[in-house]
């Protein structure tokens, strides 16, 4: 009865025409409501005990410097507790959530600057029903020059297998600086206190 067909081409009557228009205004609006993924809720654990002792060693710097110390954490199972934010991209996909602590630096001596970092500062936790998301970090070290406002970063990384250290490696570059990266080393240590895991990283100037 909606349907009128003249010349071979078929006419849509006006009620059709206004159920079709009513479904589309439906979808445009169904699109518009869509809502990403909140951020997790992240808490920070209160008593940590996954702790290692850092050392920094600065060697052919004469000019005058500040050290300051920063843990970066990221989540390493996204794929198994992150939802996909299909507003992001073509199909969709995860976010790349970070957070970032101060960390303390004691000076040892006058090249040496120690700190000590904690793996599990955050607590994991479900955040989206997925399963548990499982934070880990490193820590980074910042040196910066005090004449000539230079920033040099020295990042600390760990390789694990099962929660084994498989190998620990470190990368040394220039923030602010013409020049790009520096040579950086890392050295097992056995001063640090109790069962600690304790290394120095070297890096020249």
């Amino acid at each position: 009865k909606h349907v009128r067909w003249n010349r071979g081409t078929p006419e849509i009557s006006l009620g059709a025409r206004a159920l079709f228009f009513a479904c589309t205004l439906v979808v445009l609006a169904a699109c518009g409501k869509y809502e990403p993924p909140k951020p997790p809720n992240v808490e920070w654990n209160e008593h940590p005990v996954d702790a290692y002792v850092a050392t920094l060693e600065v060697e052919g710097l004469e000019e005058p410097y500040t050290v300051t110390a920063t843990g970066q954490f990221m989540i390493k199972n996204r794929r198994e507790c992150l939802p996909v934010d299909k507003g992001r991209s073509l199909g969709g996909s995860r976010h790349f959530y970070h957070e970032t602590q101060e960390i303390p630096v004691v000076r040892a001596s006058n090249n040496l600057y120690r700190i000590v970092f904690y793996a599990d500062a955050i607590k994991s936790d479900n955040y989206y029903g997925l399963g548990e998301c499982v934070w880990h970090g490193s820590p980074i070290f910042e040196i910066r020059r005090t004449k000539s406002r230079d920033v040099y970063s020295v990042s600390i990384h760990n390789s694990r297998e099962e929660g084994k250290l498989i190998r620990r490696h470190c990368l040394s570059h220039a923030i602010s600086a013409i020049d790009v990266s520096r040579l950086c080393s890392i050295a097992e240590s056995s001063d640090a206190p109790g069962s600690r895991e304790s290394f120095i990283v070297s890096t020249t100037f």
